[in-house]
Order: structure tokens, then sequence, then C-alpha cells
């Protein structure tokens, strides 16, 4: 990917309300998408072996040995685990037994 370069000529005012306006943009975004700590976002990945271990109940040693089979994703080589997910796969795999 090639860097470019764009020059621009602004006021210091203008400058200032291009600022403000994307800061409010960012912060009303982040508002309407943000985590309520009393509700889980079903969609949240979260990275380690750590959070699977704690929704499992296992080492990370039998996280590894069974990753084929619990719901993960890989995304530059970091394991990524959605809790819901997790409480699902197990619920389901306790109903095999």
């Amino acid at each position: 990917m090639q860097n470019s370069v764009l020059m621009t000529t602004l006021s210091i005012n203008d400058l200032k309300e291009m600022i403000i306006d994307c800061v409010s943009s960012c912060l009303k975004y982040q508002a309407q998408n943000s985590n309520n700590s009393n509700v889980e976002n079903p969609e949240r990945y979260e990275a380690g072996v750590k959070v699977a271990c704690e929704e499992l109940g296992c080492k990370p040693q039998t996280v590894y040995q069974n990753i084929n089979v619990i719901p993960h994703k890989k995304i530059h080589g970091k394991l990524l685990f959605n809790r819901a997910e997790l409480r699902k796969y197990v619920k389901n795999e306790g109903a095999k037994k």
C-alpha cells in the first residue's frame, strides 16, 4: 500500500469544527454500540485461552487439545472466543452425554 499525502488549506476555525464533528460522531457511535454492563453482547469475541478455560472449566491444555471442536475464531494467530457460544457449546455437549 502506497502512502499518499493530501495537502489543503483550512482556517483554524474550520479545522476545530472538523475535529469537533469527528469526535462527536465517534462518541455517538461508541454510545450506540457500547456494551451495557448488565447485557452480554452475543457478537463480542475475547482474546485468549483463559476466556475459554473460565467458561469450560478446564485447563489451557484441554482447550488446545480440543480446539477443533470448541467454537472460536483465529485472527492473526490469536484465538478468540465468544462466551455465549462457549456456554451454548457446553450446554449441547452436556446433553450428548
